[in-house]
């Protein structure tokens, strides 16, 4: 096989555009540097209050806080198996039995020819703190960087049950920290090169919130994510609530409307600004959709699922919801054998304590606990797997998985889907 190549004419460089990009660009400087000083001047919370807690993922955590199901189905040669937990590979995922990868004619390369493999695998960590610079998948490493580190754009969340001005707009803050997790090349299960697309093999940070001055500013997103203009509006809003009923009956999410994280809520702008609530893990959860969203934009993600993925990943700069899954980590794991999966296991008799409150009521305290409680048992009766779709309702997984004062950081564990070509005749 030739490559063919096109060559087309060198466009002529235009006058004054380089000057144009430089004072574009000086301009969104100065303008990361003016918000992220006003949120390094007026921290939502003093950092000597704020603690920064180990997840022990790297650690015991690693083999108890996994939910292996996760890994199923498979499809070997298009075709689905092992279904054992309900879930489906995503409706796109790579059809055709046979696969051939690489050769060239002209460097007298053989070509990669083989059977197509498609498997959810654990790719990513995604890790939500309050307190810049901290970082709980590394043991609870807390970085020495002033707040005026990276032209101020570092900023205190604020904790659940603080009291804040009610002639203010409420808003809540994420930091995000994002992870190459690539669990099986790390325990050397399933280790197929061909069906790991980025390459990595051990566990790595890759990106910090706290480098992007959009991150902590509605209106730097905006420039950067003009179209978001398009989608603030009721109508779009609205899809919203539709997608969270298609993903509450389906169990996957509607790619087609990527601008919506389903119950989660909206995607645009790309920053980490949620409004106070009591739906922490719901905020957790969003976030973890809009560092996703904006990673895609930048091309530092690409698209695993399909067949013109088999042979190399495609860029994505549209995010495909439906490549992915979470699950829950810390503070409360999502695991096959977690007391919240025992209790919705289908039996008749739940083991002893399914039905007993949690000490103090629960995350609201009073009588809320044995309502989350029975929200629990049921939503395992239905999903009866321990990871979930991106947009699924928080009432379903993982309302209850948040502690206060003590759980008030997250990590995720991000389960992507790989179509792959597993080579038979493999090229020299």
């Amino acid at each position: 096989m030739t490559a063919i190549t096109t060559a087309y004419p060198r466009p002529r460089p235009r006058r004054g555009r380089g000057r144009l990009r430089l004072a574009v660009l000086l301009a969104g400087w100065l303008a990361a540097s003016l918000v992220g000083a006003a949120h390094a001047a007026e921290p939502a919370l003093p950092l000597k209050d704020i603690g920064c807690p180990n997840s022990e993922i790297m650690g015991a955590g690693l083999i108890d806080r996994i939910c292996w199901s996760c890994l199923f189905p498979i499809a070997l040669m298009g075709v689905e198996l092992f279904n054992i937990n309900g879930a489906a590979a995503p409706e796109d995922h790579a059809n055709q039995a046979l696969c051939i990868c690489g050769g060239s004619l002209e460097e007298l390369e053989l070509p990669t020819i083989g059977f197509t493999l498609g498997y959810w695998q654990p790719a990513r960590l995604l890790e939500l703190t309050r307190l810049p610079y901290c970082f709980p998948g590394l043991g609870g490493l807390r970085a020495t960087m002033s707040l005026s580190t990276a032209g101020g754009a570092a900023q205190v969340g604020i904790l659940s049950s603080q009291e804040v001005d009610q002639t203010q707009t409420e808003i809540d803050f994420v930091n995000i920290h994002y992870y190459a997790f690539p669990l099986f090349a790390m325990l050397e299960l399933l280790d197929f090169p061909s069906c790991n697309p980025d390459g990595y093999m051990t566990f790595d940070l890759l990106q910090i919130g706290e480098a992007y001055p959009n991150w902590y500013s509605d209106e730097l997103s905006f420039l950067v994510q003009p179209e978001s203009l398009v989608f603030a509006n009721p109508f779009a809003q609205a899809a919203a609530m539709l997608e969270c009923g298609y993903i509450a009956a389906m169990d996957e999410p509607i790619d087609d409307w990527w601008w919506t994280a389903g119950c989660w809520g909206m995607v645009y702008p790309f920053s980490g600004n949620m409004p106070v609530s009591s739906q922490i893990v719901n905020n957790w959860s969003l976030a973890s959709t809009k560092f996703l969203y904006m990673l895609g934009r930048l091309k530092m993600i690409k698209r695993t699922v399909g067949n013109d993925a088999l042979c190399e990943a495609q860029d994505m700069p549209i995010l495909l919801k439906s490549q992915y899954r979470m699950q829950m980590a810390f503070p409360v794991a999502e695991t096959d054998d977690s007391a919240t999966a025992a209790c919705g296991n289908g039996g008749t008799d739940p083991p002893e304590g399914c039905d007993t409150p949690p000490a103090g009521g629960g995350e609201g305290g009073g009588e809320g606990g044995s309502m989350k409680e029975a929200i629990k048992e049921s939503s395992f009766r239905i999903r009866k797997r321990c990871c979930h779709a991106l947009g699924d309702s928080t009432l379903l997984w993982g309302d209850w998985r948040h502690v206060p004062v003590t759980g008030e950081d997250a990590v995720f564990i991000l389960w992507q889907w790989v179509d792959c070509c597993l080579g038979v005749v493999l090229d020299g």
